[in-house]
């Protein structure tokens, strides 16, 4: 695996008060790596006009923050346990993420706190569980579906709108006329793709399409994508976005499971190639509505060699004109 860069390593630890350095030279706001006297990692910002209080600040286990008055109001997160700084990195660096598309410095506080809340909200679920290679390979599947198929089309802004899987639809998008329910399989064996429930390829939507990525584990770094590689590429196209789009990317991230994490930095994949399915009236599937009430948890595999006759190629711009949103 390889090293995730450690800002703190480079950072002395003081006789007394504290040792920091800028996280970026170019973020508007004054953010800062630093270290105590006991050595503990810090991450700081500085504050202005703020109307903050200690109780305000959401409890992250292993994590203690502060609000202290040293040459003007700072808020300090101290990382407890030395060992966790690589997901205290992952809670900073989302910090620093998040307040760089903002304008206002009178904003920064309030989007601090709600990213805390968040990461509070997630550990309490998550644990420090990582996502299953199966979840990672979805994930992938759903964000190259967004960027590659969706934004050329329609957008960067009403792809991630689009997106819906990770609250619970039965498909992963949704877009106006249709919906879109996104598959990954292996690039060197895959011949079927698994249904996980009735309701995936049964919509309530006029049209309904089932997209499979093949998708080869490895391969040349020009060739191939991490998980993590692959989400900043979206953050960074998203840069040009208004925040509330790029917001709801973030949300959205972390109601699948994912928060950056090292281990995303490996394996990588290699996109063989994607294929739309439409599914229409005698697309093989197995119909919600006519399953005995004793049936639940219905799953099901369709062997992708019998559906070429399904192929099709979409123009998901005229789905998008039909959207009423």
């Amino acid at each position: 695996m390889p090293k995730m860069n450690n800002p703190w390593e480079n950072i002395s630890v003081p006789e007394s008060d504290i040792h920091a350095r800028r996280v970026d030279s170019d973020h508007p706001f004054d953010l800062f790596w630093g270290k105590n006297s006991i050595g503990n990692p810090l991450f700081i910002c500085e504050l202005s006009g703020h109307n903050l209080k200690a109780g305000d600040l959401p409890e992250l286990e292993g994590v203690k923050a502060d609000l202290i008055e040293s040459k003007g109001p700072k808020l300090i997160l101290e990382l407890l346990r030395s060992e966790d700084w690589e997901l205290f990195h992952g809670v900073c660096i989302d910090l620093v993420n998040a307040t760089a598309r903002l304008s206002n410095e009178d904003s920064v506080p309030t989007v601090i706190v709600r990213r805390l809340k968040r990461w509070q909200d997630f550990l309490k679920r998550q644990g420090r569980r990582g996502l299953s290679q199966s979840e990672i390979l979805g994930l992938i599947g759903e964000l190259l579906f967004l960027r590659d198929e969706l934004a050329p089309t329609v957008g960067l802004k009403d792809a991630v709108l689009s997106w819906q899987g990770p609250e619970d639809y039965p498909q992963d998008f949704n877009i106006g006329a249709c919906a879109v329910e996104l598959k990954c399989c292996s690039g060197s064996g895959g011949k079927s793709v698994r249904i996980s429930s009735a309701e995936q390829l049964c919509p309530e939507l006029p049209s309904l399409f089932l997209h499979v990525y093949a998708v080869g584990k490895g391969g040349k770094p020009e060739e191939s994508v991490s998980l993590l590689e692959l989400v900043n590429r979206v953050r960074a196209d998203l840069g040009n976005e208004d925040f509330d789009v790029a917001e709801r990317f973030e949300n959205l991230l972390q109601a699948v499971g994912y928060v950056d994490l090292p281990e995303y930095e490996i394996p990588r994949y290699t996109v063989v190639g994607g294929t739309t399915y439409g599914v229409g009236a005698s697309f093989p599937k197995i119909e919600a509505g006519e399953l005995s009430p004793e049936l639940s948890k219905v799953s099901y595999t369709l062997s992708l060699a019998s559906l070429e006759r399904f192929v099709v190629s979409p123009d998901w711009r005229e789905f998008r004109s039909n959207d009423t949103r």
